[in-house]
């Protein structure tokens, strides 16, 4: 294969993913042989079927998904990707532990250099027996996001989340309220119907 068809052929996978949607996903067998193999930090999967159901069911798990790659590579029997991947998040948590009822936050998840970014500086505290942080700004004080402190032992990603009250109401008012029982029981609570923009007063 010479440089001009490697280059084409990853300038349509550039393509698919840039434009990924539930109607695209239709191109997948114009691009792979039917052994493909698909393996990101959420999926390992094998096979067009499955590549397919990965990638259908990330959209249908994510509002306004966006993939924007960023890097690509050619090495001599293969070829990389690196992209952002950017969504609406499906819904923030509200949880009533000791902790986060006293910081009144709204939490989204996700995992470090993955699906959660944090830039700038931040202070930490860490309590009981540290198995997280929680970040704040160290010029007004707001509180900005959990780290925890080891990454998961099959995952080797670490866990991570951002106070989504920290952002401008109208980006986010939309989102759907979680609860989850963080003092009791800690298990996830059925939703109530609420919204963050009912969580601003």
């Amino acid at each position: 294969m010479t440089d001009d068809h490697r280059t084409q052929g990853l300038d349509a996978w550039v393509d698919f993913f840039e434009t990924l949607s539930v109607e695209t996903l239709d191109r997948l067998p114009a691009l792979t042989v039917p052994e493909v193999r698909f393996r990101d930090p959420f999926n390992d999967a094998r096979g067009r079927d499955a590549v397919r159901a990965a990638l259908l069911h990330t959209l249908n798990g994510c509002r306004d998904l966006r993939f924007t790659v960023t890097h690509r590579l050619f090495a001599p029997d293969l070829a990389i990707l690196r992209w952002r991947f950017e969504a609406t998040p499906e819904g923030a948590t509200a949880c009533n532990c000791t902790v986060c009822r006293r910081y009144g936050v709204l939490w989204i998840y996700g995992h470090e250099g993955e699906d959660v970014t944090v830039t700038g500086p931040t202070k930490a505290y860490a309590r009981g027996e540290k198995h997280l942080d929680f970040n704040f700004c160290p010029e007004c004080g707001c509180v900005v996001s959990w780290r925890a402190n080891s990454v998961g032992r099959k995952s080797g990603l670490r866990r991570m989340a951002v106070n989504v009250r920290l952002a401008e109401p109208e980006a986010v008012a939309d989102i759907p309220i979680d609860h989850f029982d963080g003092l009791n029981t800690f298990e996830d609570l059925p939703r109530d119907g609420k919204r963050v923009a009912d969580y601003w007063f």
